[in-house]
């Protein structure tokens, strides 16, 4: 690996507040490349610092703990964008516009998305193994009907 560039950017994280770093990215030096995504090119392989990527995914700045708490705050607490976002400013002094909140929410169901579609096989052939799986048919309507 080789050193392709030194970038300096912001990050932010629940543990770490709003910060700057400056990371050093590789590429490697036989020219290798990446494989190509369908509909993308393939592009040459690159490393960033591990401390880095363990924080923030590529190419964004706000980390994977800060993801994670909009996505329980959003989808398993059902709160709001204005609400996620005042609560981030007020318990961790993170300020993300309400916009933004709405798209790290969506890039949480990308992951969780992409989690479930990797372990499934795995699901699936524990549920086989126990029986099959339960299924739960409420025929109820409206007030008891």
């Amino acid at each position: 690996m080789r050193v392709q560039k030194t970038v300096e950017h912001g990050g932010v994280t629940l543990e770490h507040g709003a910060f700057r770093v400056r990371e050093t990215v590789r590429v490697c030096a036989s020219d290798c490349v990446t494989q190509p995504s369908p509909g993308q090119p393939a592009r040459a392989l690159i490393k960033r610092q591990d401390e880095v990527s363990r924080l923030l995914p590529p190419r964004n700045t706000v980390g994977y703990d800060v993801m994670v708490f909009v996505g329980i705050e959003r989808f398993v607490h059902y709160r709001q964008r204005d609400e996620i976002r005042a609560t981030l400013e007020a318990k961790y002094g993170i300020a993300l516009s309400s916009g933004e909140v709405g798209e790290v929410g969506r890039r949480f169901l990308v992951y969780l998305e992409a989690l479930h579609q990797a372990r499934a096989p795995g699901l699936r052939k524990a549920l086989e193994t126990d029986g099959g799986w339960p299924m739960h048919i409420d025929a109820t309507g409206e007030d008891g009907r």
